[in-house]
């Protein structure tokens, strides 16, 4: 589950954010990854590979700079808020119960951070969008209790500053715009 280590007076602490109530165990997961070296996201990377919300495709190598598929980040989302599988009826037509994400999917679907597509599809295997990644982390943080409330005025003034703002989807732009505030 989501926790924060925190050192004050020489002393450790651990504060950890649940939704359940529950039993945990703090464990020390130190992991690193050899490609990610020189490249941007190091701290990120490894720091979340440390909290297991993150793995690599070896032990050693993750791949900063591959695409993601839709599977992956519904996996990532439901691991980094903690939230607890719980089977509900499958919703999707395309969702194997032996695929390795059938229940981190679920998850995300049960809490609303997911959705399909028209046919009833998930898609799982096809590399997630921008747009798509945006919606998800909006309402994410919002389940994190985060105000995603923007004004018509911060909507117009940020978007107006990319090139590309045009290309927003409607079903988008909410998120774009939230995630441009929060810097994200």
């Amino acid at each position: 589950v989501p926790t924060n280590i925190t050192f004050v007076n020489g002393q450790y602490y651990a504060k950890i954010k649940s939704r359940s109530n529950s039993f945990y165990t703090v464990i020390y997961n130190h992991k690193e990854f050899k490609d990610v070296e020189k490249h941007w996201a190091k701290s990120y990377v490894n720091e979340m590979a440390s909290k297991m919300i993150i793995s690599g495709v070896s032990e050693s190598i993750f791949e900063p700079d591959r695409n993601i598929t839709r599977a992956e980040f519904a996996t990532i989302i439901t691991k980094a808020l903690g939230l607890r599988y719980e089977k509900i009826i499958n919703p999707f037509s395309d969702l194997e119960e032996e695929e390795w994400y059938y229940q981190t999917v679920q998850t995300a679907y049960r809490y609303g951070l997911i959705k399909g597509y028209e046919d009833g599809s998930f898609q799982p295997n096809r590399n997630i969008t921008r747009e798509e990644a945006m919606v998800i982390f909006a309402k994410a943080m919002g389940k994190a209790d985060l105000n995603i409330d923007i004004s018509e005025e911060y909507r117009t003034k940020e978007l107006s500053k990319f090139q590309d703002n045009k290309a927003i989807s409607n079903w988008a732009t909410d998120a774009v715009n939230f995630n441009i505030l929060y810097g994200i």
